[in-house]
């Protein structure tokens, strides 16, 4: 039976180990993960650190960001007695690098809260809990003595947040696997609302970009050349060919989010008195990359904008912006609604809610492209949380929905694995509010209410 108590207390456990990417408590955690693996029966757990510097040569290296000189990652293995596909659940561990802000709160994101069904802290939506849920569908598994057909993976990695790094280390370690799930957050916190099974995401690609002018007192302006003025013509053209690029998105899905490749631009440096004509200015950018297209494609499109521009002016001509590809980069990727994956994971998502299950995309890069592209492997992303709140102050996570994606993904996994395993229905067990800081568990009454279910591969 699915624990919530043991949920919550390792959900607490893991939010209290500031993993923050590429610090050394990355390990920390990894370790924590290890040890709550390996105690499980049967589970075959390999633990090693990768080299930044082997990964640095790997043709697939997409950039990184961060200092960092190894990577921890941690994978478990579970084989059942009989011959079947491999399922994989993986998620990262780390969290993005604080803010000012989170920064002088620090104390209070790393000391989870519990108030009735919610867990708060950094890193509780975006992915702990999916990791908590994964390492709960492991413990109902290694309860069956091997009795399904295949294997079950999970692969916890750091470097989520800086370029996919720890996936990558994982894919050259040669792990790989026949339908995937990336546990990142796809809940909402409207009630109401299941968490969604997100088939579509974007990529992205990231420059940074100089503009040169010529500088002058700005009693005689006019005789300098402002970079600031061809910043705005610059960014004008950017969201123009941001609409523009949008407007003409066929897939249904991410036609949805209005804006599914947007364009960011940050780090605006410029200027050093107001007496002077701005004759510099540098600025990053953040360029998605459309479904179906890839990162070098996306960089030329991006490049072309910028030609444009320059065509338009003399000066510009004269003095081309210097554009500079930095990392991290990721592609974007899908997978078919009609995949075997999918409709598994929607029936599942149905059976226990009781509601149909939602279909979604969304505008962020994620590991999903790595497994997809490097290995060709199917996946989604599906997990506990709402992504809106993570990475602020107010990060929290249901206690309800982790158990419920949990239940979600072992009625999905024992369909593709032939596993027999008793899960509840709609008329679950539920979490029942005691106070501000306390939930518990409702027993559940020995009624009939849990359902067995064996599916068979052949009928799906």
């Amino acid at each position: 039976m699915i624990d919530t108590n043991r949920i919550c207390s390792r959900l607490q456990t893991l939010i209290s180990i500031k993993s923050i990417s590429g610090t050394q408590a990355e390990f920390e955690i990894a370790e924590t993960l290890k040890i709550w693996l390996q105690a499980l029966p049967g589970v075959e757990v390999d633990s090693w650190r990768e080299t930044i510097k082997v990964i640095e040569t790997d043709p697939c290296y997409q950039g990184h960001q961060l200092f960092r000189t190894e990577l921890p990652v941690v994978v478990a293995r579970l084989v059942g007695k009989h011959q079947g596909p491999k399922f994989l659940l993986t998620g990262h561990f780390d969290i993005t690098p604080l803010t000012e802000l989170q920064t002088s709160n620090s104390e209070t994101l790393f000391n989870p809260e519990v108030k009735g069904d919610k867990v708060t802290g950094a890193g509780a939506a975006n992915m702990k809990s999916g990791l908590v849920a994964a390492i709960e569908v492991f413990e109902q598994f290694s309860s069956l003595n091997g009795e399904f057909s295949g294997e079950l993976l999970l692969i916890a990695v750091p470097a989520g947040e800086d370029g996919g790094l720890g996936t990558l280390a994982a894919i050259r370690r040669g792990y790989t696997a026949d339908f995937a799930i990336l546990l990142k957050p796809t809940g909402s916190m409207t009630a109401e609302l299941d968490p969604s099974i997100v088939v579509a995401h974007a990529g992205y690609v990231s420059f940074s970009v100089t503009i040169i002018g010529k500088a002058i007192n700005a009693a005689k302006k006019l005789e300098g050349e402002n970079a600031l003025d061809y910043f705005m013509q610059i960014y004008s053209t950017l969201k123009k060919a941001e609409h523009e690029f949008n407007q003409k998105e066929a897939h249904p899905l991410m036609k949805e989010l209005v804006i599914p490749y947007p364009t960011n631009i940050s780090n605006i440096h410029g200027g050093n008195s107001s007496n002077t004509v701005i004759d510099k200015i540098q600025f990053d950018v953040k360029f998605a990359v459309a479904l179906g297209e890839t990162t070098n494609l996306a960089k030329e499109r991006f490049k072309k904008i910028i030609h444009e521009v320059e065509a338009e002016n003399m000066w510009l001509t004269e003095h081309p912006p210097t554009i500079e590809s930095k990392g991290p980069n990721c592609g974007s990727a899908s997978i078919e609604t009609s995949h075997q994956l999918i409709t598994s994971l929607m029936s599942a998502s149905e059976f226990i809610t009781g509601r149909p299950a939602k279909l979604s995309s969304v505008a962020y890069a994620c590991d999903m492209a790595q497994w997809k592209h490097i290995l060709g492997i199917p996946i989604c992303i599906y997990g506990p949380g709402d992504l809106r709140v993570a990475n602020t102050l107010e990060e929290n996570v249901s206690l309800n929905e982790i158990k419920l994606v949990t239940e979600v993904i072992l009625n999905c996994v024992a369909n593709l694995l032939k596993a027999k395993l008793n899960i509840s229905n709609k008329q679950k067990d539920k979490i029942i509010e005691q106070s501000d800081n306390e939930s518990i568990l409702e027993q559940p009454k020995q009624t009939g209410w849990f359902k067995s279910i064996w599916f068979d591969l052949t009928k799906i």
